[in-house]
């Protein structure tokens, strides 16, 4: 999180003011941006405060996708340890766990599928406080797992039924609608 995002600058635009990294395309119409993981978790987010956030453009819609191996139990996007953290507008593709969410206080996560890709990935909130997953499209089999967390808040997630499981366990104040 420094003046230039430390690894943001490699997938995307960095905002010092908001703490925010733009994974994205190049602005073109259409276009879709792509990050690849071939044998690692795709992004991991390194510091307390961040937003990170894919693209919404008109001819392409959601438009940045981040690409996993068909095989291992890696993370589209892995959070651990960190606070007040935001992801947003992104599709995931191919991984163990879309996000893999631990030790996490404040986390916001707002218009995230799984669409396309050889497998369904899976969202795992683990020792973690204050989650709010909104707007998620999942694979009709990919899984959320809620372990060991308090004041989880899972809403506007569709169409109906799209999860293939919804796990709680150990959990207090959870709260489902719409999903």
């Amino acid at each position: 999180d420094d003046s230039t995002g430390g690894d943001c600058q490699l997938i995307g635009t960095w905002d010092s003011g908001t703490k925010t990294c733009t994974v994205g395309n190049d602005g073109t119409t259409g276009a879709t941006a792509e990050i690849q993981a071939d044998t690692t978790d795709g992004i991991i987010i390194g510091s307390d405060g961040i937003t990170l956030q894919g693209e919404i453009t008109p001819g392409c819609g959601l438009c940045t996708d981040i690409v996993g191996p068909t095989a291992g139990s890696f993370a589209g996007i892995k959070v651990d340890g960190k606070s007040n953290i935001t992801i947003k507008d992104f599709n995931l593709q191919n991984f163990g766990y879309g996000i893999l969410a631990e030790n996490v206080e404040t986390l916001t996560i707002e218009n995230v599928v799984n669409s396309g890709g050889q497998r369904a990935v899976d969202f795992q909130i683990d020792n973690s406080n204050n989650v709010v997953l909104d707007g998620m499209i999942p694979n009709t089999s990919s899984e959320l797992f809620i372990t060991n967390s308090n004041n989880v808040v899972v809403k506007n997630n569709g169409p109906s039924n799209s999860w293939g499981a919804i796990k709680i366990g150990n959990s207090h104040y959870v709260e489902i609608t719409d999903s």
